[in-house]
């Protein structure tokens, strides 16, 4: 199922978005985006560690992976 991460209607209630992630791809690449997401508390706060690996700076083209952090964890 694909899903437009940037849909306005999706980020006014994203809780059920974010429930399907946890619980089906805690780390999810946006097949239009190809931005990486990760939803799980433990994986983001190991990428938050490790931000020579991660990052979500991915519009300047300074990161060096695509890593987009869901810090709010509902």
């Amino acid at each position: 199922e694909e899903i437009n991460i940037f849909d306005q209607e999706l980020m006014k209630c994203p809780h059920a978005f974010y429930k399907k992630l946890r619980d089906e791809a805690p780390v999810y690449q946006d097949p239009n985006t190809g931005i990486f997401q990760v939803s799980k508390h433990e994986l983001i706060c190991e990428a938050a560690r490790n931000a020579k690996v991660f990052s979500n700076d991915f519009l300047s083209g300074r990161a060096c992976s695509n890593i987009y952090l869901y810090i709010r964890i509902c």
